[in-house]
């Protein structure tokens, strides 16, 4: 089921379910559902956090994590996605357990099984993390638990009476401050201090690709040239990632990766160069634990605002990332080795307003941010970083 069906679905069916149940949740309410207003570490024991989509998102999601394990430190803390986000999920210790919702229209028919896993779990307090999706709302709904928390916007005012607290999801806020907010629901203490948690994965050998740019003296940039299906909008044109790869290949090997839906678009770029001696074209070749390793592994990375950033954050490596339809204020951590570039156009940022963009795929923001400033700012990292690998 692709994203946009998914979309489609949510709007019409997941709507409507969400209004059929909202008189038997209000006279529920009043009975077993009514929530709970002491909030203590005695009474929290199982808490569930739900994030389906979006890998950033959920890495994001990790100094909420680390915040209610503070807070909470004997509470059991699992966490609910679909089957593409496992991977990422093992990584974050902090986690208890994993809990897959079976979001493919075949597997439609283990939703009965899900939910009852669910009600045996007795959930203390149950967090939604997803700000639009009316099906997500359903399931924090039918999982029965007296405190389930989560956003609510101007466009799903439906929320407010399904969940037992909301918070307004603040889009001049960044994602993971947001995050945090609705664990202040449970303990009003703040702590920007805490991080995002580190991506603990088994170290593996590289065996099925070409390794020499591992081993090699000299360093290795990553350029990754994807995002998501939910904006391919938010790409970097080809040939601007042409420009700057001829610019720096003589000072880095160079290696593009991707997943394998995304092999052929990195192939059009690797087959832009006369001369691909020192690149490597690793898209759809490695295993998830060993795009990690490449990844921590590497000088520093270049990317669009997509996964792929929020992996070089949480394993701390330098970037150069590249903002356009999104707000780096909201997505983005600007510091000295995690340089941003934003082209601030009129219509810009557009992914927080809208499903489909205002260009219609001429993507002018991406546009207006020049190979020579990527430029200026993989020298600066350049001058500024002690690479040690």
């Amino acid at each position: 089921m692709n994203l946009n069906l998914k979309i489609k679905l949510d709007r019409t069916c997941g709507l409507v379910l969400c209004i059929l149940i909202r008189p038997f949740v209000c006279f529920l309410s009043k009975l077993f559902l009514r929530r709970d207003h002491l909030l203590d570490q005695d009474k929290i024991h199982n808490i569930v956090i739900a994030k389906y989509v979006g890998l950033g998102s959920i890495i994001q999601s990790t100094r909420l994590i680390k915040y209610l394990k503070i807070e909470f430190p004997d509470s059991n803390i699992t966490y609910i996605t679909s089957k593409e986000n496992y991977p990422i999920c093992k990584t974050i210790s902090e986690i208890d357990n994993i809990l897959l919702f079976p979001d493919k229209l075949f597997d439609l028919y283990k939703l009965p099984v899900f939910l009852f896993k669910l009600w045996k779990m007795k959930i203390d307090v149950f967090f939604d993390l997803e700000i639009y999706s009316y099906f997500s709302t359903l399931i924090t709904t039918l999982s029965f638990s007296k405190n389930r928390i989560g956003f609510v916007r101007h466009s799903a005012k439906i929320k407010r009476s399904l969940y037992s607290h909301i918070v307004f999801f603040n889009t001049r806020n960044h994602y993971s401050d947001n995050y945090i907010s609705l664990g202040q629901v449970l303990s009003n203490k703040e702590d920007s201090s805490i991080e995002l948690a580190y991506l603990n994965y088994p170290k593996v050998n590289l065996v099925a690709i070409d390794k020499d740019f591992i081993n090699s003296a000299k360093p290795y940039v990553i350029f990754n040239v994807h995002a998501s299906e939910l904006a391919f909008e938010r790409r970097w044109p080809l040939q601007y990632f042409w420009e700057v790869i001829i610019s720096v290949k003589e000072d880095f090997n160079i290696v593009l990766t991707g997943t394998k839906k995304e092999q052929e678009y990195t192939r059009q770029l690797f087959e832009m160069f006369d001369d691909n001696s020192g690149i490597y074209n690793l898209a759809g070749k490695l295993s998830f634990n060993e795009y990690l390793l490449v990844m921590e592994k590497a000088f520093l990375i270049v990317t669009g605002d997509t996964g792929p950033m929020h992996i070089a954050y949480a394993l701390r490596k330098p970037t150069v990332s590249l903002f356009g339809m999104s707000c780096p204020e909201h997505f983005g951590m600007e510091t000295e080795i995690n340089l941003i570039l934003y082209s601030n156009v009129k219509c810009s940022p557009c992914i927080h307003e809208m499903d489909s963009t205002p260009c219609g795929g001429d993507n002018i923001c991406m546009q207006k941010i020049t190979p020579d400033l990527v430029l200026n700012s993989i020298n600066k990292l350049k001058r500024n970083i002690n690479y040690d690998r």
